[in-house]
């Protein structure tokens, strides 16, 4: 019965890491979509930047 607690753990962990991969791949995609405004930001003319911002 000890190997069936070990299957039995061994699935939730999986699920758990799968759970927590999935939620991972959307905060990545978050922070990839944030990024590119930034990076388009920065990459604007300098002109277009407000002068007071050092």
């Amino acid at each position: 019965s000890s190997s069936c607690k070990n299957c039995n753990a061994f699935q939730r962990s999986y699920e758990q890491e799968r759970e927590y991969r999935l939620q991972t791949e959307q905060a990545n995609g978050r922070l990839r979509d944030n990024a590119s405004n930034q990076y388009q930001y920065l990459n604007k003319p300098f002109s277009m930047q407000p002068n007071n911002e050092i």
